[in-house]
Protein backbone atom coordinates (compact mmCIF):
# COMPACT_ATOMS: atom_id res chain seq x y z
CA UNK A 1 0.00 0.00 0.00
CA UNK A 2 1.21 3.30 -0.11
CA UNK A 3 0.94 6.73 1.52
CA UNK A 4 0.72 9.77 -0.78
CA UNK A 5 0.97 13.31 -0.18
CA UNK A 6 -1.70 15.97 -1.33
CA UNK A 7 -0.69 17.36 -5.00
CA UNK A 8 0.53 21.01 -3.07
CA UNK A 9 3.54 19.55 -1.21
CA UNK A 10 6.86 17.81 -2.14
CA UNK A 11 7.42 16.42 1.38
CA UNK A 12 5.86 13.42 1.54
CA UNK A 13 6.71 11.65 -1.52
CA UNK A 14 5.47 8.11 -0.63
CA UNK A 15 5.74 5.28 1.88
CA UNK A 16 5.36 1.69 -0.11
CA UNK A 17 4.55 -1.23 2.24
CA UNK A 18 5.11 -5.07 1.20
CA UNK A 19 1.89 -6.33 -0.10
CA UNK A 20 1.42 -8.77 3.10
CA UNK A 21 1.78 -5.84 5.40
CA UNK A 22 -2.47 -5.24 5.80
CA UNK A 23 -2.14 -1.92 7.85
CA UNK A 24 -3.65 -1.89 11.18
CA UNK A 25 -2.80 1.00 13.40
CA UNK A 26 -0.29 3.76 12.96
CA UNK A 27 2.02 5.97 15.37
CA UNK A 28 3.93 9.08 14.42
CA UNK A 29 6.62 9.66 16.78
CA UNK A 30 7.76 13.05 15.19
CA UNK A 31 11.77 13.73 16.06
CA UNK A 32 10.59 16.47 19.16
CA UNK A 33 7.64 15.15 20.66
CA UNK A 34 5.77 12.49 19.69
CA UNK A 35 2.06 12.35 18.37
CA UNK A 36 0.23 9.21 17.37
CA UNK A 37 -3.32 8.53 16.06
CA UNK A 38 -5.55 5.68 15.58
CA UNK A 39 -7.49 5.07 12.07
CA UNK A 40 -11.15 4.81 13.32
CA UNK A 41 -12.08 5.13 16.52
CA UNK A 42 -9.35 6.56 19.04
CA UNK A 43 -8.90 10.34 19.89
CA UNK A 44 -5.19 12.00 18.79
CA UNK A 45 -3.12 13.59 20.96
CA UNK A 46 -0.21 15.51 21.29
CA UNK A 47 2.63 14.30 23.50
CA UNK A 48 5.38 16.23 24.39
CA UNK A 49 9.01 16.83 24.01
CA UNK A 50 11.34 14.37 23.89
CA UNK A 51 14.20 14.55 20.85
CA UNK A 52 15.05 11.26 18.49
CA UNK A 53 18.27 12.36 19.78
CA UNK A 54 18.59 14.54 22.34
CA UNK A 55 15.78 15.42 24.80
CA UNK A 56 16.17 19.47 25.16
CA UNK A 57 14.49 21.02 22.16
CA UNK A 58 10.25 21.02 21.61
CA UNK A 59 8.68 22.00 18.85
CA UNK A 60 4.90 21.43 18.03
CA UNK A 61 3.78 18.66 15.84
CA UNK A 62 0.01 17.16 15.52
CA UNK A 63 -0.53 14.23 13.54
CA UNK A 64 -4.49 13.16 12.71
CA UNK A 65 -3.90 9.76 10.91
CA UNK A 66 -4.98 9.12 7.64
CA UNK A 67 -4.65 5.49 7.01
CA UNK A 68 -7.12 3.00 6.47
CA UNK A 69 -6.92 -0.20 7.49
CA UNK A 70 -7.48 -3.87 5.46
CA UNK A 71 -8.41 -5.79 8.03
CA UNK A 72 -9.96 -4.92 11.85
CA UNK A 73 -8.41 -2.90 13.99
CA UNK A 74 -8.81 -5.02 17.17
CA UNK A 75 -10.11 -7.93 18.47
CA UNK A 76 -9.84 -10.05 15.54
CA UNK A 77 -6.70 -11.33 15.33
CA UNK A 78 -6.03 -15.28 16.27
CA UNK A 79 -4.40 -16.31 19.79
CA UNK A 80 -0.59 -16.46 19.43
CA UNK A 81 2.22 -16.54 21.87
CA UNK A 82 5.04 -13.17 22.09
CA UNK A 83 8.10 -14.38 20.49
CA UNK A 84 11.00 -15.32 22.50
CA UNK A 85 13.35 -12.44 21.35
CA UNK A 86 11.84 -9.44 19.42
CA UNK A 87 13.72 -7.46 16.48
CA UNK A 88 14.88 -4.11 17.25
CA UNK A 89 14.50 -0.88 14.74
CA UNK A 90 17.69 1.18 12.87
CA UNK A 91 19.02 3.95 14.06
CA UNK A 92 17.44 7.11 12.72
CA UNK A 93 19.56 8.46 10.38
CA UNK A 94 20.31 12.62 10.04
CA UNK A 95 17.17 14.62 8.69
CA UNK A 96 14.83 12.21 10.19
CA UNK A 97 11.99 14.62 11.27
CA UNK A 98 9.58 11.67 12.68
CA UNK A 99 9.11 7.73 13.38
CA UNK A 100 6.14 6.54 11.90
CA UNK A 101 4.93 3.22 13.72
CA UNK A 102 2.75 1.08 11.47
CA UNK A 103 0.94 -1.76 13.24
CA UNK A 104 0.25 -4.79 10.59
CA UNK A 105 -1.34 -7.60 10.64
CA UNK A 106 1.73 -9.58 10.16
CA UNK A 107 2.54 -9.58 13.38
CA UNK A 108 4.85 -6.56 13.49
CA UNK A 109 4.92 -2.79 13.34
CA UNK A 110 6.96 -1.13 10.98
CA UNK A 111 9.20 1.86 11.65
CA UNK A 112 9.31 4.58 8.89
CA UNK A 113 11.45 7.17 9.33
CA UNK A 114 10.47 10.68 7.50
CA UNK A 115 12.54 13.49 7.19
CA UNK A 116 13.81 15.46 4.29
CA UNK A 117 15.14 12.74 2.26
CA UNK A 118 11.27 11.72 2.34
CA UNK A 119 10.36 7.79 3.90
CA UNK A 120 11.71 5.02 4.09
CA UNK A 121 11.17 1.61 6.25
CA UNK A 122 13.75 1.32 8.64
CA UNK A 123 12.75 -2.08 10.48
CA UNK A 124 10.14 -3.56 11.61
CA UNK A 125 9.73 -4.42 15.73
CA UNK A 126 8.32 -7.91 16.31
CA UNK A 127 5.49 -8.15 18.39
CA UNK A 128 4.07 -11.93 18.44
CA UNK A 129 0.83 -11.04 17.43
CA UNK A 130 -1.55 -8.50 15.53
CA UNK A 131 -1.08 -5.15 16.84
CA UNK A 132 -4.37 -3.12 17.43
CA UNK A 133 -4.73 0.60 19.01
CA UNK A 134 -2.02 2.80 20.37
CA UNK A 135 -1.16 5.48 22.97
CA UNK A 136 1.81 7.15 24.24
CA UNK A 137 2.93 8.57 27.41
CA UNK A 138 4.07 12.17 28.36
CA UNK A 139 7.32 10.10 29.46
CA UNK A 140 7.44 9.26 25.87
CA UNK A 141 6.56 5.44 25.46
CA UNK A 142 3.95 4.44 22.99
CA UNK A 143 1.53 1.38 23.90
CA UNK A 144 0.38 -0.98 21.93
CA UNK A 145 -2.79 -3.10 22.94
CA UNK A 146 -2.48 -6.51 21.37
CA UNK A 147 -5.80 -7.63 21.04
CA UNK A 148 -5.33 -11.84 20.98
CA UNK A 149 -2.55 -12.41 24.08
CA UNK A 150 -4.58 -9.95 26.48
CA UNK A 151 -1.22 -7.46 26.62
CA UNK A 152 0.20 -3.82 26.01
CA UNK A 153 3.46 -4.17 24.22
CA UNK A 154 5.75 -0.93 25.18
CA UNK A 155 8.03 1.02 22.74
CA UNK A 156 10.51 3.20 22.83
CA UNK A 157 10.98 5.60 19.99
CA UNK A 158 13.94 7.82 21.55
CA UNK A 159 17.10 7.40 20.64
CA UNK A 160 19.02 5.70 17.35
CA UNK A 161 17.17 2.73 17.44
CA UNK A 162 13.25 2.64 18.13
CA UNK A 163 12.99 -0.59 20.62
CA UNK A 164 10.65 -2.89 22.25
CA UNK A 165 10.67 -2.48 26.07
CA UNK A 166 8.53 -5.15 27.12
CA UNK A 167 4.58 -6.83 27.62
CA UNK A 168 2.17 -5.81 30.09
CA UNK A 169 0.13 -8.24 30.99
CA UNK A 170 -3.90 -6.51 31.01
CA UNK A 171 -7.30 -7.71 30.95
CA UNK A 172 -9.17 -9.80 28.08
CA UNK A 173 -9.23 -8.56 24.45
CA UNK A 174 -7.86 -4.94 24.76
CA UNK A 175 -9.33 -2.50 22.21
CA UNK A 176 -9.06 1.39 22.68
CA UNK A 177 -6.05 2.86 25.05
CA UNK A 178 -6.08 6.45 25.79
CA UNK A 179 -3.91 8.75 27.46
CA UNK A 180 -5.20 10.18 30.89
CA UNK A 181 -6.22 13.23 30.86
CA UNK A 182 -4.67 16.07 32.31
CA UNK A 183 -2.30 13.72 34.10
CA UNK A 184 -0.20 11.90 30.58
CA UNK A 185 1.62 9.68 32.63
CA UNK A 186 -1.15 7.11 32.77
CA UNK A 187 -2.43 5.27 29.89
CA UNK A 188 -6.11 3.11 30.06
CA UNK A 189 -6.66 -0.16 27.62
CA UNK A 190 -10.16 -0.66 27.22
CA UNK A 191 -10.44 -4.46 27.69
CA UNK A 192 -13.30 -5.46 25.55
CA UNK A 193 -13.09 -9.46 27.30
CA UNK A 194 -15.19 -12.25 25.12
CA UNK A 195 -16.54 -11.30 22.12
CA UNK A 196 -20.04 -13.36 22.78
CA UNK A 197 -20.53 -12.97 26.83
CA UNK A 198 -18.69 -9.45 27.18
CA UNK A 199 -16.92 -10.49 30.19
CA UNK A 200 -13.46 -10.99 30.82
CA UNK A 201 -12.52 -14.51 31.73
CA UNK A 202 -9.10 -13.58 32.54
CA UNK A 203 -9.22 -11.09 35.32
CA UNK A 204 -10.43 -13.36 37.96
CA UNK A 205 -12.79 -10.70 40.18
CA UNK A 206 -14.10 -9.48 36.72
CA UNK A 207 -14.51 -13.44 35.45
CA UNK A 208 -16.86 -13.63 38.67
CA UNK A 209 -18.76 -10.57 38.72
CA UNK A 210 -19.51 -11.47 35.05
CA UNK A 211 -17.80 -7.94 34.11
CA UNK A 212 -15.85 -6.74 31.52
CA UNK A 213 -12.39 -4.45 32.56
CA UNK A 214 -9.97 -1.55 32.58
CA UNK A 215 -6.49 -2.22 32.80
CA UNK A 216 -4.66 1.40 33.79
CA UNK A 217 -0.67 1.40 33.50
CA UNK A 218 1.50 4.08 35.34
CA UNK A 219 4.73 4.86 33.05
CA UNK A 220 7.78 5.74 35.03
CA UNK A 221 10.71 5.77 33.30
CA UNK A 222 11.27 8.07 30.38
CA UNK A 223 11.73 6.96 26.70
CA UNK A 224 15.49 7.16 25.63
CA UNK A 225 16.81 5.70 28.93
CA UNK A 226 18.16 2.04 28.83
CA UNK A 227 17.08 1.09 32.05
CA UNK A 228 13.71 3.28 32.15
CA UNK A 229 10.55 1.59 33.15
CA UNK A 230 7.89 1.92 30.78
CA UNK A 231 5.52 0.44 33.09
CA UNK A 232 2.90 -1.53 35.15
CA UNK A 233 -0.61 -1.98 36.06
CA UNK A 234 -1.73 -0.24 38.58
CA UNK A 235 -5.03 -1.76 38.67
CA UNK A 236 -7.41 -3.58 36.44
CA UNK A 237 -11.44 -2.60 37.06
CA UNK A 238 -14.02 -4.38 36.39
CA UNK A 239 -16.91 -2.01 34.62
CA UNK A 240 -20.41 -3.13 32.49
CA UNK A 241 -20.07 -5.39 29.04
CA UNK A 242 -19.18 -5.11 25.94
CA UNK A 243 -16.79 -2.48 24.13
CA UNK A 244 -16.12 0.33 25.35
CA UNK A 245 -14.66 4.19 25.01
CA UNK A 246 -13.91 7.02 27.61
CA UNK A 247 -13.92 10.26 29.17
CA UNK A 248 -11.72 12.08 31.87
CA UNK A 249 -12.87 14.54 33.69
CA UNK A 250 -11.02 17.46 35.48
CA UNK A 251 -11.07 21.13 36.92
CA UNK A 252 -10.83 24.08 34.27
CA UNK A 253 -11.09 27.64 34.63
CA UNK A 254 -14.51 27.65 33.29
CA UNK A 255 -15.40 24.56 35.19
CA UNK A 256 -13.37 24.36 38.46
CA UNK A 257 -15.59 22.11 40.83
CA UNK A 258 -15.34 19.24 38.37
CA UNK A 259 -13.63 16.42 39.89
CA UNK A 260 -11.15 14.00 38.65
CA UNK A 261 -13.22 11.28 37.56
CA UNK A 262 -13.21 8.46 34.57
CA UNK A 263 -16.76 7.78 32.95
CA UNK A 264 -16.21 4.28 31.24
CA UNK A 265 -18.70 3.51 28.61
CA UNK A 266 -20.06 0.09 28.01
CA UNK A 267 -21.48 -0.92 24.82
CA UNK A 268 -23.73 -4.38 25.83
CA UNK A 269 -24.96 -3.20 29.28
CA UNK A 270 -25.76 -0.09 27.98
CA UNK A 271 -24.77 2.02 30.80
CA UNK A 272 -21.52 4.53 31.89
CA UNK A 273 -18.98 3.17 34.87
CA UNK A 274 -18.02 6.05 36.91
CA UNK A 275 -14.17 5.70 38.26
CA UNK A 276 -12.70 7.78 40.88
CA UNK A 277 -9.59 9.23 39.42
CA UNK A 278 -8.26 11.40 42.38
CA UNK A 279 -5.15 9.86 43.39
CA UNK A 280 -5.31 11.40 47.01
CA UNK A 281 -9.08 9.92 47.49
CA UNK A 282 -9.63 6.92 49.28
CA UNK A 283 -11.89 5.47 46.38
CA UNK A 284 -9.09 6.07 43.74
CA UNK A 285 -9.13 3.94 40.86
CA UNK A 286 -12.54 2.39 42.22
CA UNK A 287 -15.81 2.44 40.59
CA UNK A 288 -18.18 4.51 42.48
CA UNK A 289 -21.27 4.75 40.66
CA UNK A 290 -23.04 3.34 37.52
CA UNK A 291 -24.91 5.55 34.61
CA UNK A 292 -28.18 3.82 33.62
CA UNK A 293 -28.55 4.82 29.79
CA UNK A 294 -32.14 3.13 29.56
CA UNK A 295 -34.61 4.84 28.32
CA UNK A 296 -37.88 2.93 28.01
CA UNK A 297 -39.03 5.32 24.51
CA UNK A 298 -36.53 3.59 23.20
CA UNK A 299 -36.78 0.09 24.09
CA UNK A 300 -38.18 -2.49 21.73
CA UNK A 301 -39.74 -3.91 24.72
CA UNK A 302 -40.37 -0.35 26.12
CA UNK A 303 -39.19 -1.30 29.92
CA UNK A 304 -36.41 -0.34 32.16
CA UNK A 305 -35.88 -1.74 35.69
CA UNK A 306 -34.55 0.11 38.17
CA UNK A 307 -31.23 -1.67 38.16
CA UNK A 308 -28.29 0.63 36.13
CA UNK A 309 -26.81 -3.08 35.22
CA UNK A 310 -29.39 -4.62 33.57
CA UNK A 311 -28.37 -4.35 29.67
CA UNK A 312 -30.45 -2.27 27.59
CA UNK A 313 -30.57 -1.55 24.17
CA UNK A 314 -28.66 2.28 23.99
CA UNK A 315 -25.08 0.88 22.37
CA UNK A 316 -23.36 3.74 23.68
CA UNK A 317 -20.15 4.48 21.52
CA UNK A 318 -18.62 8.12 22.04
CA UNK A 319 -18.17 10.11 24.32
CA UNK A 320 -16.03 13.43 24.91
CA UNK A 321 -15.69 15.81 27.79
CA UNK A 322 -16.13 19.84 27.28
CA UNK A 323 -13.85 21.75 29.60
CA UNK A 324 -15.93 24.97 28.01
CA UNK A 325 -19.27 24.10 30.24
CA UNK A 326 -18.28 20.63 32.41
CA UNK A 327 -20.21 18.39 31.09
CA UNK A 328 -19.65 15.05 29.20
CA UNK A 329 -21.29 14.61 25.80
CA UNK A 330 -22.74 10.37 25.42
CA UNK A 331 -23.54 9.20 22.01
CA UNK A 332 -25.61 6.48 22.02
CA UNK A 333 -25.18 4.69 18.70
CA UNK A 334 -28.57 2.61 18.95
CA UNK A 335 -30.86 5.19 20.64
CA UNK A 336 -29.80 7.16 17.64
CA UNK A 337 -29.29 10.34 20.13
CA UNK A 338 -27.00 12.30 22.49
CA UNK A 339 -27.06 12.76 26.19
CA UNK A 340 -25.39 15.03 28.32
CA UNK A 341 -23.96 14.27 31.42
CA UNK A 342 -23.09 16.07 34.47
CA UNK A 343 -19.66 14.83 35.73
CA UNK A 344 -19.56 16.36 39.10
CA UNK A 345 -23.31 14.70 41.08
CA UNK A 346 -22.73 12.24 43.54
CA UNK A 347 -25.85 10.29 42.94
CA UNK A 348 -25.56 9.26 39.44
CA UNK A 349 -29.24 8.18 38.79
CA UNK A 350 -29.65 12.31 38.58
CA UNK A 351 -26.64 12.76 35.99
CA UNK A 352 -28.53 12.96 32.85
CA UNK A 353 -29.18 16.40 32.32
CA UNK A 354 -30.31 16.71 28.86
CA UNK A 355 -31.29 14.45 25.51
CA UNK A 356 -30.65 15.58 22.19
CA UNK A 357 -32.12 13.17 19.38
CA UNK A 358 -30.11 13.54 16.54
CA UNK A 359 -31.88 11.45 14.32
CA UNK A 360 -28.93 9.30 13.60
CA UNK A 361 -25.75 7.52 14.43
CA UNK A 362 -21.82 7.67 13.41
CA UNK A 363 -18.71 8.48 14.71
CA UNK A 364 -18.25 11.53 17.11
CA UNK A 365 -15.81 14.60 17.73
CA UNK A 366 -15.43 17.43 19.92
CA UNK A 367 -13.92 20.80 18.31
CA UNK A 368 -10.68 21.99 18.79
CA UNK A 369 -12.01 24.65 21.04
CA UNK A 370 -14.50 22.35 23.65
CA UNK A 371 -17.33 24.17 22.28
CA UNK A 372 -19.38 22.22 19.52
CA UNK A 373 -19.52 18.36 19.45
CA UNK A 374 -20.16 16.57 16.39
CA UNK A 375 -21.90 13.67 15.69
CA UNK A 376 -22.12 12.21 12.06
CA UNK A 377 -24.13 10.24 10.20
CA UNK A 378 -25.97 8.85 6.50
CA UNK A 379 -29.50 9.20 5.40
CA UNK A 380 -29.86 5.58 2.84
CA UNK A 381 -33.70 5.94 3.72
CA UNK A 382 -35.33 8.72 1.92
CA UNK A 383 -33.78 8.31 -1.82
CA UNK A 384 -33.31 4.66 -2.59
CA UNK A 385 -30.94 5.85 -5.15
CA UNK A 386 -29.08 8.41 -3.05
CA UNK A 387 -27.47 9.39 0.15
CA UNK A 388 -27.84 12.12 1.83
CA UNK A 389 -24.32 12.68 4.73
CA UNK A 390 -25.99 13.79 8.29
CA UNK A 391 -23.50 16.27 11.05
CA UNK A 392 -25.23 16.90 14.16
CA UNK A 393 -23.50 19.98 15.73
CA UNK A 394 -23.94 20.52 19.34
CA UNK A 395 -23.44 24.23 20.81
CA UNK A 396 -22.49 22.90 24.53
CA UNK A 397 -23.58 26.57 25.54
CA UNK A 398 -26.98 26.09 25.67
CA UNK A 399 -27.49 22.20 24.23
CA UNK A 400 -29.18 23.37 20.94
CA UNK A 401 -28.10 21.27 17.81
CA UNK A 402 -27.86 21.97 14.44
CA UNK A 403 -27.65 19.40 11.43
CA UNK A 404 -25.94 19.72 8.37
CA UNK A 405 -26.90 18.23 5.18
CA UNK A 406 -24.00 16.97 2.68
CA UNK A 407 -25.42 15.37 -0.28
CA UNK A 408 -24.59 12.53 -2.19
CA UNK A 409 -21.25 12.43 0.73
CA UNK A 410 -21.23 9.52 3.55
CA UNK A 411 -19.05 11.20 6.16
CA UNK A 412 -16.45 8.80 7.36
CA UNK A 413 -14.18 10.68 9.89
CA UNK A 414 -13.27 13.99 11.06
CA UNK A 415 -10.08 15.70 12.20
CA UNK A 416 -9.88 19.15 13.05
CA UNK A 417 -6.90 21.31 12.83
CA UNK A 418 -5.17 22.30 15.82
CA UNK A 419 -6.19 26.32 15.52
CA UNK A 420 -9.76 24.76 15.52
CA UNK A 421 -10.46 26.91 11.86
CA UNK A 422 -10.99 24.18 9.74
CA UNK A 423 -12.59 20.74 9.52
CA UNK A 424 -11.48 17.73 7.58
CA UNK A 425 -14.26 15.08 6.58
CA UNK A 426 -12.93 11.89 4.64
CA UNK A 427 -15.69 10.50 3.03
CA UNK A 428 -16.78 7.15 2.96
CA UNK A 429 -19.48 4.20 1.13
CA UNK A 430 -22.57 3.83 1.93
CA UNK A 431 -26.00 1.87 0.76
CA UNK A 432 -26.82 -0.01 -1.70
CA UNK A 433 -25.24 -0.61 -5.16
CA UNK A 434 -26.97 2.82 -7.08
CA UNK A 435 -26.49 4.68 -3.77
CA UNK A 436 -22.68 4.14 -3.77
CA UNK A 437 -22.47 4.81 -7.89
CA UNK A 438 -24.15 8.33 -7.22
CA UNK A 439 -22.07 9.43 -4.19
CA UNK A 440 -19.06 10.90 -4.14
CA UNK A 441 -16.51 8.33 -2.38
CA UNK A 442 -13.14 9.77 -3.89
CA UNK A 443 -12.79 13.34 -1.72
CA UNK A 444 -12.15 15.00 1.21
CA UNK A 445 -13.99 17.82 2.19
CA UNK A 446 -12.74 20.94 3.90
CA UNK A 447 -14.88 23.20 5.85
CA UNK A 448 -14.51 26.53 7.31
CA UNK A 449 -15.27 25.99 11.43
CA UNK A 450 -14.77 29.54 12.11
CA UNK A 451 -18.25 30.42 12.76
CA UNK A 452 -19.96 27.66 13.89
CA UNK A 453 -23.00 25.89 13.98
CA UNK A 454 -22.19 27.06 10.20
CA UNK A 455 -19.79 25.16 8.16
CA UNK A 456 -19.14 26.34 4.70
CA UNK A 457 -17.47 24.03 2.66
CA UNK A 458 -13.96 25.10 1.42
CA UNK A 459 -12.94 22.79 -1.33
CA UNK A 460 -13.12 19.40 -2.07
CA UNK A 461 -9.92 17.36 -2.72
CA UNK A 462 -9.30 14.52 -4.30
CA UNK A 463 -8.45 11.02 -3.31
CA UNK A 464 -8.55 7.56 -3.76
CA UNK A 465 -11.94 5.79 -3.63
CA UNK A 466 -13.28 3.51 -1.04
CA UNK A 467 -16.03 0.76 -0.80
CA UNK A 468 -16.34 1.46 2.82
CA UNK A 469 -15.22 3.77 5.30
CA UNK A 470 -11.63 5.40 6.45
CA UNK A 471 -9.47 7.88 8.19
CA UNK A 472 -8.09 11.78 7.41
CA UNK A 473 -5.38 12.63 8.54
CA UNK A 474 -3.38 15.71 8.78
CA UNK A 475 0.27 16.66 9.58
CA UNK A 476 0.75 20.27 11.27
CA UNK A 477 3.59 21.98 12.34
CA UNK A 478 3.65 25.22 14.54
CA UNK A 479 -0.27 25.27 14.22
CA UNK A 480 -0.24 25.05 10.47
CA UNK A 481 -1.27 21.96 8.47
CA UNK A 482 1.42 21.15 5.98
CA UNK A 483 0.80 17.59 5.12
CA UNK A 484 -2.47 15.69 4.44
CA UNK A 485 -2.26 11.83 4.02
CA UNK A 486 -4.68 10.74 1.65
CA UNK A 487 -6.62 7.90 2.95
CA UNK A 488 -6.41 4.26 1.32
CA UNK A 489 -9.29 1.22 1.24
CA UNK A 490 -10.28 0.11 4.25
CA UNK A 491 -13.24 -2.96 4.52
CA UNK A 492 -15.67 -2.42 7.29
CA UNK A 493 -14.27 -2.71 10.73
CA UNK A 494 -15.06 -5.53 12.94
CA UNK A 495 -15.21 -4.65 16.79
Amino acid sequence: MTLQASPNTALYTHVQLPVYQEVNEVNIAPRYGFIFGSPMFSNVCQIGGSAMNSKKQVTRFRLLIALSTLFAVTGCGSQSSPPSSLSQSAGAPAGVEARIFVGNTNKTVSVINHGDAGNSISSSIDVGSNPGDMASSNKNHIFVNMGSTNQTAALDPVGETATFKKFIAVGQRPAHIHQETPDGSRIWVMNDADPNTGIDTVTSACNTAQTASVSVIQNHGEGGEEESNPGEVLATICVGKGHHNTAFTYPTPTAPSVPLRAFISNQISGNISVIDNDPASANYLKVIGTIDLCDPSKESGGVCDADPSTSNESGPHGMYFSPVNGRIYNHNEEYKNVVVINPSVTDFSLAIEATLDTGFSGATRLSADGRFFFVRGTDTQSDATRVTGKLAIVNVADNSFTVVDLPDFSPSSLAFTADGRKLYIASGASGNTDQKASQKSNVVSVFDTTALPVLPLLKEITVGATTAGRSIGILEHDGEATHALPPIERTAPCR
